[in-house]
């Protein structure tokens, strides 16, 4: 085996040569992800003694408030079914998995009570949406691929 020579500086090991982060590096990095990775991010990479966390809690929670008024004018659509898939498409772009919300019964459950909504009273249908926002929200929340980033 040939053992190469380098110049001393290249010696110096990787870490020695990298150079941290910029504040607005960071910044930008968190702001590229969905509200709550986000949120989870900021939990996981910083203490409130390293970071000025308050102000980037205040972002990620503005961000979680449009996206679940997003999701509740999703809610308030034409048929269960058709609110079932754009709630499916909401949880994808906020971080979850969708086939959660299509894989779960949500989507037959929905057709099912289309099929026969003269025999279910209104209160089905509101306590169906209410289950299936509550159930989105946790999936994207709970479950965001941006997590583990």
């Amino acid at each position: 085996m040939k053992i190469k020579k380098f110049n001393s500086y290249i010696n110096e090991g990787v870490r020695d040569l990298m150079k941290p982060k910029s504040q607005e590096e960071i910044m930008d990095a968190i702001n590229n992800l969905t509200p709550y990775g986000m949120l989870n991010k900021l939990y996981s990479m910083f203490n409130e003694t390293e970071f000025p966390i308050d102000d980037l809690e205040e972002i990620a929670e503005k961000k979680i408030e449009e996206a679940e008024a997003e999701l509740d004018d999703i809610l308030n659509g034409d048929t269960l079914s058709d609110v079932v898939d754009k709630v499916a498409e909401w949880v994808n772009k906020n971080g979850g998995e969708p086939k959660h919300i299509i894989g779960r019964g949500f989507k037959e459950l929905s057709e099912h009570i289309e099929r026969y909504d003269e025999i279910y009273h209104d209160d089905v249908i509101t306590e169906f949406k209410t289950l299936l926002r509550v159930f989105a929200i946790s999936e994207a929340s709970n479950n965001n691929r941006e997590f583990n980033i």
